[in-house]
């Protein structure tokens, strides 16, 4: 076996990261990155005490050659003796239906795959072929995109989602002479060629320029990587501390008080923004335009903006809310007057019969007259469009539009908040007001108390 350094390189990264004893699935497409990436994790594989297999994913895309790549990588895997996974996938169709570009259906459905075969086979890592070369591309897209600081630091050595690049470090000319040195064969994927997608006409014509340009630019880029790397990871340790002191978090929406985020300084604002919609979408970056937007509606009251990936920001009573959109619940649950009635996404209702009001009242809860209940079938929906109440204390009726402005509720929560009937009046809203015709009086002997717990 020879060319030591990338084996070298290779082993550095399982050490630095700590890989070892544990099992690694190979994203083996069959071409000359995912071979040699193959062939070092078996080279090294009783060193590090891993156990290797490997997927590939046929797109459906290239017809006949799609299938040779596809029997490529299973008689590798048989060469190498060590478990096959294999899946097709019609990319295009995919693309189609999810309005996506095929780079970008095609990514989805590798990754998603390649969970399913960690969650099934208990596999700790995916491994992929990203290298030095893959690391430059990915910069400059990003960079034409409109990236900021954490997209220009690159591709991470290993994700959240269990993806680890035992190649980072090395670039496409180590590879190949890895290869050849070894002896080892591939397949050629015909469309890498083509200038059809985004990225290879940033490999195919950009870059190329960029050399004649400065033919240092590869390296200059690769320190710069670095530079990006250290700074982005100084700048999300500040973040996520003044993240965990300012933001309000719930299961639908993050919020900030817009005094807070004005006090903030502008990169550590945008990136509490960022950061709020990747905790929102699991992971989702926007682009700087996208948070820029954001911040002008600031500026604004009432004002509000889509984000994409179903994200959307709103200013309401200064405060800014990050949502995860949703669609209206129109159904209604029945209520469990002895225990628990839960509402998907939403919260707990918490509902038990109690007596003698006055010296078991709980400020979280809202008490209402068992008499004045009896023969009503009570249950929970949400609200509608001329919906109205008798607020407790409040003297006479009320639009409960009226109330949820009154109370300060932003426009996109008010449908969210679950309201409790008996037969068609409203008996009370969350735990926020009963209506004063059911609300419980010093005289009652029974009561019903209720707490109403958001899902977090």
């Amino acid at each position: 076996m020879k060319h030591n350094y990338l084996i070298e390189s290779v082993r550095e990264n399982l050490v630095k990261y700590n890989i070892n004893n544990c099992s690694i699935l190979v994203a083996l497409s069959g071409g000359a990155d995912s071979v040699c990436l193959l062939h070092a994790l078996v080279t090294v594989a009783d060193e590090f005490k891993l156990t290797i297999s490997a997927a590939h994913v046929n797109h459906m895309l290239r017809g006949e050659e799609a299938i040779r790549d596809e029997d490529f990588a299973k008689s590798l895997c048989q060469k190498y003796n060590i478990p096959f996974y294999c899946e097709r996938f019609n990319v295009k169709e995919i693309a189609e239906k999810n309005k996506q570009s095929i780079e970008e259906a095609g990514r989805d459905v590798r990754y998603s795959y390649f969970e399913s075969l960690l969650a099934l086979h208990s596999i700790s890592f995916t491994a992929t072929a990203h290298h030095a070369d893959d690391n430059i591309e990915t910069v400059v897209m990003r960079f034409i995109r409109g990236s900021g600081i954490h997209g220009l630091s690159g591709i991470p050595f290993m994700n959240n989602r269990r993806v680890i690049r035992p190649l980072l470090n090395v670039g496409k000319n180590e590879i190949l002479n890895y290869i050849n040195d070894n002896g080892l064969t591939y397949v050629n994927d015909s469309s890498n060629k083509s200038c059809e997608y985004h990225r290879n006409k940033i490999r195919n014509i950009l870059i190329p320029q960029l050399e004649e340009l400065n033919q240092g630019f590869k390296q200059s880029l690769v320190r710069n990587i670095t530079l990006y790397n250290d700074t982005d990871r100084y700048i999300q340790e500040v973040v996520q501390n003044r993240f965990n002191d300012l933001a309000t978090v719930k299961k639908q929406y993050i919020c900030f008080l817009i005094n807070d985020l004005n006090d903030e300084p502008d990169i550590i604002r945008h990136h509490l923004l960022a950061l709020s919609i990747q905790k929102l979408t699991g992971g989702f970056t926007p682009d700087c335009a996208r948070i820029f937007d954001v911040e002008k509606c600031l500026l604004q009251k009432n004002s509000g903006v889509s984000i994409g990936q179903g994200i959307s920001a709103y200013v309401a009573y200064n405060k800014l809310y990050i949502i995860k959109e949703s669609p209206s619940d129109e159904n209604s649950y029945p209520l469990n007057l002895n225990g628990k009635t839960h509402i998907l996404n939403i919260g707990t209702i918490t509902c038990r019969k109690l007596t003698n009001y006055n010296k078991q009242k709980d400020n979280n809860a809202l008490y209402l007259s068992v008499n004045a209940l009896k023969n009503k079938s009570l249950y929970v929906r949400f609200k509608k469009d001329g919906d109205y109440f008798y607020p407790s204390g409040f003297g006479h009726k009320k639009n409960l539009q009226d109330f949820f402005v009154d109370n300060k509720v932003p426009r996109f929560l008010r449908t969210k908040i679950p309201l409790i009937l008996a037969d068609d009046d409203i008996v009370c809203v969350s735990s926020k007001r009963a209506d004063e015709r059911f609300a419980a009086k010093n005289n009652d002997t029974e009561i019903f108390e209720i707490i109403f717990t958001e899902d977090m």
